[in-house]
Parts: structure tokens; C-alpha cells; sequence
């Protein structure tokens, strides 16, 4: 109980500390810009509900709320369903100009706030991705010729230029490739030592929303994403992220590599070196056997769907039951099913079973199993730069960002991208602040913090009702008109602005919670 609510809180408390400094920004800047002009501020809360602790210092009350995401500054006068005494300290009696100044000074300050932490730590250096690349063996192994091959790209190869810009990571490789529209990029590459000029034409298929050249980041360390109650590696000892380093003396660079191992040696003991916490530990494991039948069913492009079936009790009951057969002929036994596939070996063959009728390659595996997940462990580089390019890169980097951000939006809001996959809310903000805290320490943290903060600053300048993008339009444009939208007006657009913002937290929220439990 004491771990998973350990597990928990390394997750709440970065996000916490990350939404709640963003959010107090935000607040403080239409605070301190209502303040500027002469407008009072009747609340100041960071979280929502009851306060938990409050103090009144002047005509404002400062607290802090029992729901700890979010926040509000509140001014007098504010609400324009409300009658009000016609001061001048109030919003709504104040000139268009001065409220357009409390408004848009929130939104300022998270944009001001994201650049002075790009600058901190451009200067004093954070880890992030490597911009060095590798084509993953999967594609290799079915044969798929991904963009970067096709173009030449090597295993190893670090690219440090699309298209001219800079790139100093490999999420940086994939905002400016998965953002394009598809034409030819190219791109400079630095291959033990040496700069090549290498151009790609970047593709996506119809299972993508973006476009890609087929690249994963470096990386020589395999890490456990999950293992399978009761099943070897949790009987082991293994667990989330132990870093797998050498099987029966054999070192572990990649997935690869350690699936190898485990497929061959069923029944027998493999010995484990695991680094855990920082500590070297050993651990045996005796991978269970697991049988499979798989038929790699051939499709256009010399792709290849494979079709699995894992649950092999199931599918012996068919073969008994007379419902499996391959070429014309019933596959009745195990041994049927092994002759079948030695004899139709690398030659696409009918099969037929109780789902479906297919055509393609078949294969009868006898492999171990050990009810394990992992992946590799991306290469960490330490970027840094002298003061000069601190500060350049301090306001060059987030017009880039909020540039591509708006462009995702736009992808996002016309259907070129898929909602469901790349819609985020808090609970997947928690756990990518969790994840970065503990995997990549204090200063990825803080570069994630500038850019959930450029972030805020967007979706609050949107021009959505109640939000502050819609407020800035209202007041600019009363402003110039001198004609004011009526009261009754405005209430309407603040409920309806309510309504919507609410049931757009509950679709983000129900989404995330889909995203993390699938």
C-alpha cells in the first residue's frame, strides 16, 4: 500500500509544483496589471473551493484552495450579471484600455516567465534526448524500407541541421518532421565526425496522424516498462525501470537482444545483471514456455500484417474441434500443425480458422515467455550554450515553440490530426512531470515547466469564451468602437464560456484517463 502510494505521490507532487508555479505566474501578472491601472482585486486563490488558508492584506484576500489545480484572481466588479456601484477600482467601470491590461498581463507573465527559465537553463544546462538517431530493427527485420534508410541514414547518425535550423535534440527532430506537410527536408548529419547534407521525403501511414522518416532516438540502456503479475519476471524480482544490463554474462544494448534471449531459452535459467536505484543486482529468471501460431498475412507495398494467436488452449480447442485448416486440408493436432508448417515454409498458404479466412506465411513457435515489457533508454545529452546564445535561444525558442503549437492546434481543431491521441489534460501533464522529474532530473523538469507555462499563455489568448483571448478581442474592439457589449450579453458569453470549459475538462480528463489506462 505505502509503495503505490509512493508511486502516486511521485507523480501529484511535480505536478503540483509544476501547474501550481505556472498558474500563481499567470494570476500574479493580472493581479500586479489590475494594479497597475487602478483596478481591485477582491481574491486572490491558488487552487478552487474552500480556502484552507487565507489573509486579507488591503482590500485583496490571499489564499490558497482546498482543489490544488488551478487558480483565479478575482476582481471587484467583474461580473457583468451583477449590478455594480460605478467606482473606478471596479472592472467593468473601468475604461476598455485599463481592462485590457488586467486581462492580457496574465498571459504575459507566462511568456515572460518561460523565457527567463529557457535562459536559466540554456546557461546552467539540462539533459535532454539525444539528436543522434537509430532505425529501429523492427523495420529492418519485416523488411519495411522507412524514409530514413531510403535516403541513406545510418544507425548512429546525429543530425544537427533541418533545413537549415539548428536541432540540439531528438524532439526536435520530430516537432519540425512531424509538423511539415510531407515535401523533401534537408538535413545535416554528422557521421563520426563528419558533416553530410542528406535529404528525406518524409511519409505516414494510414495508421499515423503525422509524418515521420522512420528514426528513434540512440540509446544503449533497455529499461523495464512493466512486468505480468504471476507470471516469470514478476516471480523473479523484476520491476519497473531496472535497467537490464547483461543476460548470462552477455551485455544488453537493445530490445532486441534481450526479446533473443528470452524466445530461446525456455525452461532454462538466464541470469540477470540489473542496475536498480543505482545499485548492480543479479536476478534469475526462468522464462515459461509459451506456443503460438502466426501467420504473417501479406499486404501491398511487400508490408506484412502479422496475425498472432497467443492463446494457444483457444486455439488447440478449434484444431480438436475441426475448425482449423490450411491449404484445403484439417489441422487436427500439434503435430499436424508442426508438419504444416515445415512443409509450407516460406510460401503464403490458405488458412482457414473459427475468425477468419487468410492468406500468408505461416510459423509454429515454441519460444519462452517471461511477462515482461521494455524498451530502450534514450541517450541523454547535456545542452548548454555561452551567455550570448543563452539569451538569444531564450526568445528564439519559444516564438519556435508557440509556432509550432499553434500549428498543432490547427491540425488538431481541422481534423488532420487525431484528437483522441494528442489531446492532453492533467492527469497525462502529472505523469509526464513525474516522469521527467525522476527519470531526468531538476533541470528537464524546469525546461518543462517554461514550456507548460508558453503553453498556458496560448490556450489562454485562444478565443474561446471566458477565457482571456476572448476578453482582449471584446475590449479591443469596444475600445476603438466606443460601443460596449451589453451586459446581458456578456453574462451569456461567461455561462456559455463556463458550460464549455467544463465539459472540455471533463472530454480532456475522461480522455487521459483512456490514454493512461489502455
Amino acid at each position: 500500500m505505502f509503495q503505490n502510494l509512493g508511486n502516486i505521490l511521485g507523480y501529484v507532487v511535480p505536478a503540483l509544483i509544476l501547474l501550481g508555479c505556472c498558474v500563481f505566474v499567470h494570476e500574479l501578472g493580472h493581479l500586479l496589471g489590475g494594479r497597475l491601472v487602478g483596478i481591485r482585486a477582491k481574491v486572490f486563490s491558488i487552487g478552487f473551493g474552500r480556502a484552507i488558508i487565507k489573509k486579507k492584506i488591503g482590500d485583496t484576500v490571499y489564499q490558497i484552495a482546498i482543489i490544488p489545480f488551478g487558480g483565479y484572481c478575482a476582481f471587484e466588479g467583474e461580473d457583468a450579471a451583477k449590478e455594480r456601484k460605478g467606482e473606478k477600482d471596479e472592472f467593468f467601470s473601468a475604461s476598455p484600455w485599463r481592462r485590457l491590461v488586467a486581462v492580457i498581463m496574465g498571459p504575459l507573465f507566462n511568456l515572460i516567465f518561460g523565457i527567463l527559465l529557457f535562459f536559466i537553463m540554456n546557461m546552467s544546462g539540462y539533459l535532454t534526448e539525444t539528436n543522434r538517431i537509430i532505425i529501429p530493427q523492427f523495420f529492418k527485420d519485416s523488411g519495411i524500407s522507412v524514409p530514413a534508410a531510403k535516403a541513406g541514414l545510418a544507425d548512429g547518425d546525429r543530425i544537427v541541421a533541418i533545413d537549415g535550423k539548428e536541432i540540439t535534440s531528438f524532439n526536435d527532430i520530430m516537432m519540425n518532421i512531424s509538423l511539415g506537410d510531407g515535401k523533401e527536408v534537408a538535413l545535416t548529419v554528422d557521421r563520426n565526425g563528419e558533416k553530410k547534407e542528406i535529404k528525406v521525403t518524409p511519409e505516414k501511414s494510414a495508421s499515423q496522424s503525422f509524418y515521420s522518416i522512420g528514426v528513434m532516438p540512440w540509446g544503449e540502456r533497455v529499461l523495464v516498462n512493466d512486468v505480468t503479475d504471476k507470471e516469470p519476471a514478476a516471480s523473479a524480482g523484476f520491476k519497473k525501470m531496472d535497467e537490464i544490463k547483461s543476460a548470462d554474462g552477455k551485455a544488453i544494448k537493445d530490445e532486441d537482444s534481450l526479446k533473443a534471449v528470452i524466445k530461446a531459452n525456455p525452461g532454462k535459467i538466464i541470469k540477470f545483471e540489473v542496475v536498480r536505484s543505482g545499485k548492480s543486482i543479479m536476478i534469475e529468471m526462468t522464462p515459461r514456455l509459451k506456443e503460438s501460431f502466426v501467420i504473417e498475412e501479406a499486404e501491398s507495398n511487400l508490408k506484412l500484417k502479422t496475425i498472432r494467436y497467443d492463446n494457444f488452449d483457444t486455439f488447440k480447442k478449434s484444431m480438436i474441434d475441426g475448425k482449423v485448416s490450411i491449404e484445403g486440408n484439417k489441422v487436427l493436432n500439434i503435430e499436424m500443425l508442426k508438419n504444416a508448417s515445415i512443409i509450407t515454409a516460406g510460401r503464403a498458404v490458405e488458412v482457414i480458422t473459427p475468425e477468419a479466412t487468410i492468406k500468408g506465411k505461416i510459423k509454429y513457435l515454441q519460444e519462452g515467455f517471461a511477462g515482461i515489457t521494455y524498451s530502450r533508454a534514450p541517450e541523454l545529452d547535456l545542452v548548454k550554450f555561452p551567455l550570448g546564445k543563452s539569451l538569444s535561444k531564450a526568445f528564439v525558442d519559444p516564438v519556435d515553440f508557440i509556432e509550432k503549437n499553434l500549428k498543432s492546434f490547427g491540425m488538431l481543431f481541422s481534423g488532420k490530426i487525431n484528437v483522441r491521441e494528442n489531446l492532453s489534460g492533467p492527469i497525462m501533464i502529472a505523469k509526464l512531470a513525474g516522469d521527467t522529474a525522476h527519470h531526468r532530473g531538476i533541470s528537464s523538469f524546469i525546461v518543462l515547466m517554461a514550456k507548460i507555462s508558453i503553453i498556458l499563455m496560448i490556450m489562454n489568448l485562444l478565443p474561446i469564451p471566458a477565457v482571456d483571448g476572448s476578453y482582449v478581442i471584446f475590449f479591443v474592439w469596444e475600445g476603438i468602437t466606443k460601443k460596449p457589449l451589453s451586459d446581458k450579453i456578456m453574462g451569456y458569453i461567461q455561462y456559455a464560456g463556463f458550460i464549455f470549459i467544463m465539459a472540455l475538462s471533463a472530454l480532456v480528463l475522461l480522455n487521459d484517463v483512456v490514454k493512461l489506462w489502455f
